[in-house]
């Protein structure tokens, strides 16, 4: 496996999407902690809307990829069981095609390796702080240090 890829699904030392999603339940995912301005729902949502304007940017090899204003990147509603669930299989989705485009870096254009790239990045810091919230929340699958 490829360093790319094994950033954009997990390795590398860091923990694999999958875990990080295991057993993750609506109610710890949109429990709210004070002092911070997000939840893992929140971190999962904004995460699925840019690996997917970014993957739609490399399929259809947009030129510039728009985002929306910063304020847009955000949930603004909570979520019902059937639409976190559509969530989590949306960016499981994405993380998966991302990998398989990955492929081999070396036959990725320069454009579609930074966009994979970018994602592999953006994914892994928020990935990071999804960890961290689940650590709080006592719902961390596992009980090994690290990650």
């Amino acid at each position: 496996m490829s360093v790319l890829k094994s950033f954009l699904m997990g390795g590398q030392g860091m923990a694999s999407v999958d875990r990080i999603l295991a057993d993750l339940t609506l109610e710890g995912a949109t429990r709210r902690f004070e002092g911070l301005p997000y939840t893992v729902y929140d971190l999962i949502w904004h995460i699925e809307l840019c690996q997917n304007l970014l993957l739609q940017g490399l399929a259809e090899e947009q030129s510039e990829i728009r985002f929306p204003p910063a304020s847009e990147q955000w949930p603004q509603n909570q979520p019902d069981e059937e639409a976190f669930e559509d969530l989590i299989s949306r960016v499981r989705a994405g993380v998966y095609e991302a990998s398989e485009l990955a492929g081999d870096p070396e036959d990725l254009s320069e454009r579609d390796r930074e966009i994979l790239e970018d994602i592999a990045a953006h994914n892994a810091y928020h990935w990071g702080q999804v960890v961290v919230l689940r650590r709080l929340l006592g719902s961390w699958p596992g009980k090994e240090q690290g990650a």
